[in-house]
């Protein structure tokens, strides 16, 4: 989201819980806050994506309200286990596989196929 909105893209982050990240220590999820903020990247939290579209993302609140969030790209982030599933649901759009969805290694490669697929983008 921060290489996105270096690069002068709106970017709209949507999360399902109230945090940014459980496993960043706070000292860094507090800068990365504020650096997600100078480049005004809007975050949504307590959300759930229920469908993605052409030009834009579906998602319920807390409330159970659905939520409709312009998007000309997604990135999807799924958490700690990888899991190849929804690639098969979004054949048609542009997929970017990257990190241990592709294959398990170490977290080298995860950073370096996230930045690539970025630059891509």
């Amino acid at each position: 989201a921060w290489y996105l909105a270096s690069k002068e893209n709106d970017v709209t982050v949507l999360k399902r819980y109230e945090t940014i990240s459980k496993s960043i220590e706070p000292l860094y999820a507090s800068y990365l806050l504020s650096e997600l903020e100078r480049h005004k990247v809007k975050i949504i939290f307590k959300v759930k994506v229920k469908a993605i579209k052409p030009d834009s993302v579906i998602a319920e609140n807390a409330e159970g309200e659905s939520i409709n969030v312009p998007a000309d790209w997604v990135v999807l982030a799924r958490g700690l286990k990888p899991s190849s599933a929804i690639i098969k649901e979004l054949e048609g759009y542009e997929v970017h596989v990257i990190g241990d969805c592709l294959k398990p290694r170490r977290i080298y490669n995860a950073i370096s196929e996230g930045f690539a697929a970025a630059q891509r983008i």
